[in-house]
């Protein structure tokens, strides 16, 4: 059907406010719905602006379980543009999401070229995913998943666009848009078996011809190559043919495209690829702990179940965190559901054609994380990357339907455009209204105000940190290391105070000082660290901010002079008493806590040239059946490492040099994201027991990354062993022994 100038115009009109919409849907009240800032997108941003502030690219992050960087480079360019806050890092986030749905336009365009309705499909797809509230959710915050569709997109927009235009380039370019996909979430790593899916089956069974092109009845590439070759008067013009996409048939553009693809993502991949071949562990880790099949095995699942459970995704299932979504509400709207299981059996009917074909394989091969992955891992995440197909396959039955109604109602009207066009449009704007007005009521209104909402992203934290940050232009703050080494903390902090371990000019020490004390509610999300260490945020008289970090954890009779009441700091959703905060009279006592590092026990052992041991301290000897002893070890940052994929082993020896008890501490405990940073790690678990002979006995110090130990180095850069005895004691008392912890 021919369209007129002006129902051209109105589609370029109606494309306009769709991606209005998702502009505004993802951009309103960005900075403060989602509320607060979830530990993972505060991790993300924290790794991203340490990576752009120590100018050292990584190719995978292996802290908080590894992730892939893609998400990380993109937030780290606009918190160098917009600052290290919240709002920089999840402004990606919104604007991934809008680019989205204006490539979904397109590609549905592509996908149906030779249908007289495709600006129709385009629209409503468009229409559904920018109202989406899974999507809008999404693009709200700093997940990697949100880049999956649009890159699902952008890669298959260029593949079909480079297959009806014969296009070497297009294919090129899909490659590329193929390899970096692989930087960006864990299932993308999918995305690959759709076009190679897609590709066979089509081949298979697909309707052969797709677009104009010269028939060729060859059964592989190999042999049309070979067959142009033998046609050719000279070699050069045997390359030149073979180069040349215009006159090959569909099945062989596919095939070289196809090949062609392979061969670009391969090189686009291929940092990541080299990593993961020399870090294995980093490739299954995450795969491994939500794999399904372990919990089947187990008999913690049953297969009928999952199978209905992952299946429901698409019907009357929900989401099952809050973080992610309405608990108890079905993912999709009950429009949506109901044209989209209409839509999958008219897609299953029209199979053999390469758009439906290419359809119903996405969805199912980016559904398969719901089939492959463990409740409660399953959620909208993982299944980012078929929402694409899912409002395609929507708008195939909303335009079909709206066709077939229009006979009985119109009769030989049908044939009028304008007529036809008009009960679209109708039928358009009544799905964009009751879409986006039940994602706006559920998404601004009922999620963003829902207390267990605000509670998952660490609303109190992010809070608190703010309030701390607006009473440290009057007064100094004194918080608990365990507060301050959240990435959420550290993120808002980032700056505003600049980080220290040591006080190395004259501080201000006649400011008003108050002490937070942190309450349950806020220390049981507090992840893994575990400190008495505390951190000082104060200001010079220019202002600025300066955040000492204590180099020991305070004695036992250390005590604060309180100056005042204690006022409490309260969750402003339920009232919840979060911190009690304490006027000190001075500061003065907790100085010799920033200004030193312990006297005795002083050591500089460099470990793999990323971490520096300074200092020790270990307990008096116990000589007593069942005392320990505790371990104190103090760590500086050499680089921009972690302590993530590292664990520290004390080991007791005997006199022969034989490992008669060890203990572990995942150093993943320790958290610092800034060079030269300094942290604590506390060891009290090697005990005794009355089987241990009297003798001389020593304590071995050994860090490992994954199975394999970390060397020592000397101050000179001199090798060490890759163990260290730290000291030896003796067991005197006949009656004392060691218990082995086990490992």
């Amino acid at each position: 059907m021919t369209k007129t100038p002006n129902q051209r115009w109105l589609h370029q009109i109606l494309i306009l406010i769709v991606i209005l919409l998702a502009a505004w849907l993802r951009l309103w009240r960005l900075a403060e719905v989602t509320p607060g800032f979830w530990y993972d997108e505060a991790y993300n941003a924290m790794d991203a602006r340490w990576m752009l502030e120590t100018r050292s690219p990584q190719p995978f992050f292996v802290g908080n379980n590894g992730r892939e960087p893609m998400i990380h480079y993109l937030g780290a360019l606009s918190m160098s543009v917009l600052g290290a806050t919240p709002f920089a890092f999840r402004l990606v986030s919104a604007l991934t999401g809008i680019l989205t749905v204006s490539l979904t336009y397109h590609w549905v365009i592509i996908l149906f070229a030779r249908s007289p309705d495709r600006r129709w499909l385009a629209l409503f797809t468009a229409g559904g995913l920018a109202s989406s509230f899974w999507h809008v959710l999404m693009s709200h915050t700093g997940f990697r998943a949100i880049l999956v569709p649009f890159f699902v997109m952008l890669t298959a927009g260029l593949f079909w666009y480079g297959w009806q235009h014969r296009s070497w380039l297009h294919f090129a370019m899909a490659g590329i848009a193929l390899g970096l996909s692989q930087y960006t979430y864990l299932s993308a790593r999918l995305l690959p078996l759709v076009f190679a899916l897609f590709t066979l089956a089509w081949v298979a069974f697909g309707k052969r011809r797709f677009v104009t092109g010269t028939a060729i009845h060859s059964t592989s590439a190999l042999s049309y190559l070979i067959t142009q070759w033998r046609s050719q008067s000279s070699l050069g013009d045997s390359i030149k043919a073979s180069l040349s996409l215009k006159k090959t048939s569909d099945r062989h553009t596919i095939w070289l495209g196809l090949s062609a693809m392979a061969v670009v993502s391969f090189v686009v991949f291929l940092p990541l690829g080299l990593f993961y071949l020399n870090n294995s562990a980093a490739f299954s880790a995450r795969t491994g702990q939500v794999f399904v099949g372990d919990f089947i095995a187990q008999g913690r699942l049953s297969v009928t179940a999952h199978l209905l459970d992952a299946l429901s995704v698409f019907g009357v299932g929900h989401d099952a965190l809050w973080q992610l979504g309405l608990v108890g509400q079905p993912s999709f709207g009950w429009i949506n559901i109901g044209a989209f299981w209409l839509g999958l059996i008219m897609a299953v009917l029209h199979f053999r054609q390469s758009n439906y074909l290419f359809l119903l394989i996405t969805l199912f091969i980016l559904w398969l994380p719901a089939l492959l992955t463990s409740p409660p891992a399953v959620h909208a995440l993982h299944l980012s990357g078929f929402l694409p197909a899912y409002y395609t396959i929507v708008a195939s039955v909303l335009v079909t339907l709206t066709s077939v109604l229009a006979r009985p109602l119109f009769g030989k009207k049908l044939r009028q455009q304008y007529t036809t066009f008009g009960l679209k449009l109708t039928v358009f704007t009544l799905f964009l209204i009751i879409n986006g007005g039940v994602t706006i009521h559920n998404y601004f209104t009922r999620w963003a105000n829902e207390p267990v909402v605000y509670k998952e992203y660490n609303g109190s934290l992010v809070d608190l940190t703010r309030y701390l940050i607006a009473e440290s232009h009057n007064a100094d703050i004194l918080l608990p290391f365990q507060v301050y080494a959240q990435p959420a903390t550290r993120l808002l902090l980032y700056d505003e105070f600049r980080e220290t371990s040591g006080i190395h000019t004259a501080p201000l020490t006649d400011r008003p000082v108050i002490y937070v004390d942190p309450k349950p509610i806020l220390t049981s999300r507090l992840h893994h660290v575990r400190s008495s260490s505390f951190v000082w945020l104060t200001r010079d008289k220019q202002g600025h901010g300066i955040a000492y970090v204590s180099r020991q954890p305070p004695p036992d009779n250390f005590a604060l002079t309180p100056a005042g009441e204690t006022f409490p700091f309260v969750n402003r959703y339920t009232g919840d008493l979060v911190a009690l905060l304490t006027p000190l009279e001075s500061i003065e006592p907790a100085l010799p806590l920033f200004n030193q590092w312990p006297a005795s026990n002083r050591v500089d052992y460099d470990w793999g040239h990323q971490f520096r041991l300074v200092s020790y301290q270990l307990s008096a000897t116990p000589t007593l059946s069942g005392h320990t002893v505790e371990a104190k070890l103090y760590w500086q940052l050499l680089t921009d490492a972690t302590f993530d994929e590292h664990d520290i082993f004390i080991g007791i020896l005997n006199n022969q040099g034989v490992l008669i008890g060890q203990t572990k501490l995942p150093a993943k405990e320790l958290f610092r994201w800034r060079q030269g940073g300094s942290v604590i790690s506390t060891h009290r678990t090697i005990a005794f027991n009355p089987k241990l002979k009297p003798g001389t006995y020593m304590v071995r110090l050994s860090l490992l990354n994954g199975n394999k130990r970390v060397s020592i180095y000397t101050p000179d850069g001199k090798s060490l062993d890759d163990q260290i005895i730290l000291e030896t004691f003796h067991i005197v008392e006949e009656d004392s022994g060691l218990q082995t912890p086990s490992q």
